[in-house]
């Protein structure tokens, strides 16, 4: 949990320059939606102890009691993309930014990112991305990035059903994997500062997405089945993902098809 102490170090948190903490909230990507309407500097921050309604993809529940790490950053077009339809690259960008730092934090981790949002290790989930656009204005695109990191917040301490949480997945804790608890304001920062130079790199190389992903995919070279956005069911093997973001799945008939929208909702085997 966080303490008083730590909400003070905030302040020092690395490349933000607006930095909220919130006890408790609904979402951390609602009050960041406020910040953009309220034309704080960016990139900005929101920082809660718990949410009582934290969501992740298509509406489904995120298990967010004390001890997670549970944030919103808004960045504006000079660090994310600028063409607001490009979602489907912000999201695993971020998801190899949190991944690399958390491998600094704990090298021998054995995590992996599950397309499009999920921070997996083996069959539990350690954390996920929501990032929502906040269409182009006077200011450009801005980027809400809301992402959430179970840290000390021990899978035991949960009552939420899996088939409530996000994805279905049963979640896991740093404190779980490695048995000690982490000071959240050095969690933060690290996550923050690797975040900062990989939307570096995605701005200046944008087409080493799938190089990089690849690093951490959990699906290549495995069966999955996907369900698109538009209710079709893909069945296949992972080839990872293009440089737009979109999952690369060989089919049963041999042909390659991208899914842009979607979410895998087996693995079977």
């Amino acid at each position: 949990m966080w303490d008083w102490q730590a909400i003070g170090e905030l302040e020092q948190v690395p490349w933000v320059r607006h930095v909220e903490y919130h006890p408790t909230v609904e979402s951390t990507n609602d009050l960041a939606r406020a910040l953009v309407d309220r034309f704080v500097p960016l990139p900005a921050l929101v920082v809660a102890g718990q949410q009582t309604r934290g969501r992740g993809r298509q509406g489904r529940r995120w298990w967010s009691p004390p001890g997670a790490l549970l944030c919103s950053l808004v960045v504006g077009p000079d660090v994310g993309p600028q063409q607001s339809d490009a979602l489907s690259v912000m999201a695993p960008w971020t998801g190899i930014g949190l991944a690399e730092g958390l491998n600094r934090i704990e090298p021998a981790l054995p995590l992996w990112l599950k397309w499009p949002n999920d921070l997996m290790v083996g069959d539990c989930k350690l954390g996920g991305v929501l990032v929502e656009c906040v269409p182009s204005g006077a200011e450009g695109t801005r980027w809400i990035v809301g992402f959430g990191v179970n840290v000390n917040n021990r899978r035991e301490s949960s009552r939420v059903p899996p088939e409530e949480l996000e994805g279905g997945y049963l979640p896991l804790s740093l404190i779980d994997f490695s048995g000690r608890s982490y000071p959240l304001v050095g969690i933060l920062s690290a996550l923050l500062h690797s975040l900062a130079t990989t939307y570096s790199k995605l701005r200046s190389d944008p087409e080493s997405l799938p190089e990089r992903w690849q690093v951490y995919c959990g699906l290549q070279g495995r069966r999955i089945e996907v369900a698109t956005g538009d209710d079709r069911r893909i069945a296949g093997i992972g080839l990872g993902i293009d440089a737009a973001g979109a999952l690369r799945v060989q089919t049963d008939h041999g042909s390659v098809v991208t899914v842009l929208n979607g979410s895998v909702r087996s693995i079977p085997g």
